[in-house]
């Protein structure tokens, strides 16, 4: 009985654990497409200007295209990003270390 209930706990933990990872990704997945919205959003007049000089005519938007090119920007930073950040942060490192580390790489 005693097994059971300590298993028990342990699948608990184990899932908690686990949402908590994916609740982080999502958390980052979030932050990455709003700062993405909020860099094209105060560049969309240069964008529009350079693209207008170039090809001669106004630029459309196309929602299927920027779907594609948002997924592969969020699975890029899930399985490059995030990853290669952790093989260099400690878990016993100090918060202004692991800002630094994540930023610098170092």
């Amino acid at each position: 009985m005693q097994i059971k209930k300590l298993h028990n706990n342990f699948n608990y933990f184990c899932i908690i654990e686990l949402m908590n990872i994916y609740i982080k990704y999502l958390v980052a997945a979030i932050l990455l497409s709003f700062m993405d919205f909020i860099w094209i959003s105060s560049n969309f007049k240069m964008y529009n200007k350079t693209v207008k000089d170039i090809q001669g005519f106004e630029p459309k938007i196309n929602i299927k295209y920027a779907i594609i090119a948002y997924a592969f920007m969020i699975l890029s930073l899930f399985y490059v990003a995030i990853p290669f950040t952790m093989n260099y942060i400690n878990k016993n490192d100090e918060p202004g270390d692991k800002l630094y580390k994540s930023v610098a790489n170092i």
